[in-house]
């Protein structure tokens, strides 16, 4: 195969490659993550690109600590997740080149 073989290949997979990507940002966004905070008073319901779609407190003496809390760690396991997709389907190319 010529050297354009090649480059049309390389082409045409990160053509693919991107379109997967879009349509697994659109799954990602349907996805809900849960975060809680430390003592268990709060619980954070995250969206998958990264909105926060409900605040759920236990009781009247919730501090914004634990608010932040359990934001945060909604917060990052939508990142985790998010990013452990992105890599499975671009193979580990980072997000940015897509």
């Amino acid at each position: 195969m010529s050297m354009f073989g090649n480059i049309f290949g390389m082409m045409k997979d990160f053509g693919e490659i991107k379109q997967k990507v879009k349509t697994l940002k659109e799954e990602i966004s349907k996805m809900e993550f849960e975060g809680k905070s430390e003592d268990g008073s709060v619980i954070a319901v995250v969206s998958g690109d990264c909105f926060v779609r409900s605040i759920s407190c236990m009781n009247s003496n919730t501090t914004q600590q634990a608010i932040l809390e359990a934001v945060n760690r909604g917060l990052a396991q939508a990142k985790q997740a998010i990013g452990q997709k992105i890599s499975e389907v671009t193979g580990g190319l980072p997000e940015d080149l897509i």
